[in-house]
């Protein structure tokens, strides 16, 4: 399934982040936004250089099938939201195709709290009626919970990722 699916991303609109900020032209969100807009699958890559954190500030909504691939000359972007309590991502009322997360880093940062530090967002929330949920070469970590699946049916396959607890 996955093989199918990366050949048939090579002939999507691919959409370009150039900035780490969030909610400006060229961020994460602002791609998204726009593969949202598409009828078809799309791709998202990323013009960054190495070292590179792209923070988002609240919930990013997925809402067409999109390959969102982090790979870049000499490593991988980070993705990392600057504050806690929400979903990073949230597949939303709708029949995706698929979602593919690759070549990433994607962590919570730590937030202390009573002298205590704490982790209390989620990778990703689904409520989509269908859909397959792909992570490849990702390093996700130190989330509260991975994956928060609330509609009828997600298909999750993972390939060569490295999944740490929160504790």
């Amino acid at each position: 399934m996955l093989m199918m699916l990366l050949a048939v991303s090579a002939n999507a609109t691919t959409f370009k982040v150039t900035t780490t900020e969030d909610r400006k032209v060229g961020s994460l969100r602002w791609a998204i936004e726009q593969s949202n807009k598409e009828n078809a699958l799309s791709n998202i890559v990323f013009d960054l250089p190495v070292g590179s954190v792209v923070t988002p500030d609240s919930t990013i909504d997925i809402k067409t099938s999109v390959v969102i691939d982090g790979q870049i000359d000499g490593g991988r972007i980070d993705i990392s939201p600057v504050i806690n309590e929400f979903r990073l991502f949230s597949m939303v009322h709708t029949e995706l195709d698929s979602v593919v997360f690759q070549n990433l880093n994607i962590y919570e940062p730590k937030f202390e709290k009573e002298g205590h530090y704490t982790w209390h967002n989620s990778f990703i929330e689904s409520d989509t009626t269908s859909g397959l949920l792909v992570l490849r070469n990702n390093h996700i970590s130190k989330f509260q919970e991975m994956v928060v699946c609330r509609g009828n049916s997600l298909h999750i396959e993972c390939y060569d990722c490295l999944c740490d607890s929160m504790y």
